[in-house]
């Protein structure tokens, strides 16, 4: 899958680096809103989503579009963010990734496929 990152907005508070939209080139798809976060020498992307009161009175967020597979969104993650770093950065090389899930899906492992099958069924 080609992506490309556009209209960047930079708006730096608490984790949050700033806003962009994600293109899904040959899909004829964008996604608007996407976050851009950092903390402690990580970074991640968070797609758009609305806020929402908890029975506690915290804030909470339903996310408006979303994988349904944990992997793929952990595949789709690391590709922003290398586009992303390049792009905003200038950096040649990603930080570390955060993994929803544990190992990233593409790791050579028995435990780790036996897992995957687990979460598909």
């Amino acid at each position: 899958m080609n992506y490309e990152i556009k209209d960047w907005k930079e708006d730096k508070r608490n984790t949050l680096l700033g806003f962009a939209t994600v293109v899904f080139v040959g899909l004829n798809l964008e996604i608007r809103g996407c976050t851009f976060h950092e903390k402690g020498g990580r970074r991640w992307i968070s797609l758009p989503a609305k806020p929402y009161t908890k029975a506690d009175g915290t804030t909470g967020w339903n996310y408006i579009i979303a994988f349904t597979d944990t992997f793929a969104f952990n595949r789709f993650q690391e590709d922003i963010l290398k586009i992303f770093n390049k792009l905003i950065f200038k950096v040649p090389k990603a930080p570390k990734t955060i993994y929803l899930g544990g190992k990233p899906p593409w790791i050579d492992d028995p435990e780790w496929d036996e897992y995957n099958r687990k979460c598909r069924q």
